[in-house]
């Protein structure tokens, strides 16, 4: 097996693992199984599909620095590692899908990486996302990960937002007013 072969499968690895996780995660935090939580799309699965094809049709030809391999693979352990931190904190109060409803379970989450932004697990998500394209050394991936990642967290963050002061009012306002996203550009 070469390295590109190599990188590829680890890359593999990393995305199966990934998935399980989030799944796992879920299952532990709400002590139930959904399939959502294997958090698949349309879009998603395009975008890995792309991923995929720059990396075999542009790997066997250009020379990608040794570097980007290490910072994309820290990268992705950091950008989990959050991810998966902030879901942990939160606890019941955490899901994949924005909630519209407030359940009894639901609480303003501000310790832990909550402290330091305000939506930890997007920081996370997004680090990963941005890290397995220099992972694989695929220039065009990363650069339309990072777009169309930044737009996707700008429409959710303000949508999930009408929520969450609909729940929690001056609470989440003044939470807001003194924490950051965690996502670049977005306030």
């Amino acid at each position: 097996m070469g390295l590109l072969e190599a990188r590829l499968l680890l890359y593999g690895v990393i995305f199966v693992l990934y998935h399980l996780t989030e799944f796992g995660l879920h299952r532990f935090i709400h002590g139930r199984f959904e399939y959502r939580s294997l958090l698949f799309s349309i879009p998603y699965v395009l975008a890995q599909l792309t991923l995929i094809g720059e990396y075999l049709l542009t790997q066997p030809y250009l020379s990608t620095p040794t570097w980007t391999f290490y910072v994309g693979g820290f990268g992705i352990l950091l950008g989990l590692g959050f991810r998966w931190v902030a879901m942990l904190t939160a606890r019941k109060s955490f899901h994949h899908l924005v909630q519209t409803r407030r359940s009894q379970n639901h609480h303003l989450v501000t310790k832990g990486p909550y402290k330091l932004v305000r939506h930890p697990a997007y920081l996370g998500w997004y680090l990963y996302s941005l890290s397995v394209p220099l992972f694989l050394g695929t220039q065009v991936s990363l650069f339309l990960f990072a777009g169309i990642g930044w737009y996707f967290f700008k429409q959710r963050i303000a949508y999930e937002e009408e929520w969450l002061i609909s729940f929690f009012g001056d609470a989440y306002r003044s939470y807001k007013a003194h924490t950051h996203s965690g996502i670049p550009f977005i306030p």
